[in-house]
């Protein structure tokens, strides 16, 4: 509780679809973050490439994650403000 009054939090999200070319150098940049109270908050928008096995895989080290795997194809509209309703 401390952390979240000196540090507010912060979340970040990530709506994502088939994006491995970029997510892995853009997790590691996020995981290298030394700010204390950061959220990673992930949709996974029906990937049929190696997102899935890749993000239950990845060291996020002590940041706070979600995954939200969808089951139904979202438009790229749809996928970005399911991440922001989160």
């Amino acid at each position: 509780m401390k952390n979240e009054k000196v540090f507010p939090l912060i979340s970040l999200g990530i709506p994502i679809k088939n994006g491995m070319p970029y997510l892995e150098s853009s997790l590691k940049d996020i995981v290298k973050q030394n700010y204390p109270n950061i959220e990673l908050l992930i949709s996974n928008n029906c990937s049929n490439d190696n997102t899935e096995h890749f993000l239950k895989n990845f060291n996020f080290k002590d940041k706070a994650v979600k995954v939200y795997k969808q089951t139904n194809v979202l438009t790229a509209l749809e996928n970005f403000n399911f991440v922001r309703s989160k």
